[in-house]
């Protein structure tokens, strides 16, 4: 399953990818086979109905964005503790 959906999930990572983050194709690729992985062993998306690969993927997303978002929202947090206070 996972070799059937490579290119859909070349194409989420390319969309997650960000210049000014310091997200990297790389970095980005690994978290969307991760997530892409645990969401088709997971077994949810076979019970349901409709598009299985479009479930699939919208899983995988899903999975993606919150694990980028969580490490941009620590890197964002580290960024501003070192801004020197006013006061």
């Amino acid at each position: 399953m996972l070799q059937a959906m490579v290119p859909a999930a070349v194409r989420l990572a390319r969309g997650q990818v960000r210049p000014f983050g310091g997200r990297s194709f790389e970095d980005v690729a690994q978290v969307v086979v991760a997530a892409l992985y645990e969401t088709a062993v997971s077994g949810r998306v076979h019970t349901r109905p409709g598009r299985p690969a479009a479930n699939l993927m919208l899983d995988a997303l899903r999975r993606t964005c919150r694990e980028v978002g969580a490490d941009r929202e620590t890197g964002d947090t580290a960024a501003v503790a070192r801004w020197p206070v006013r006061g």
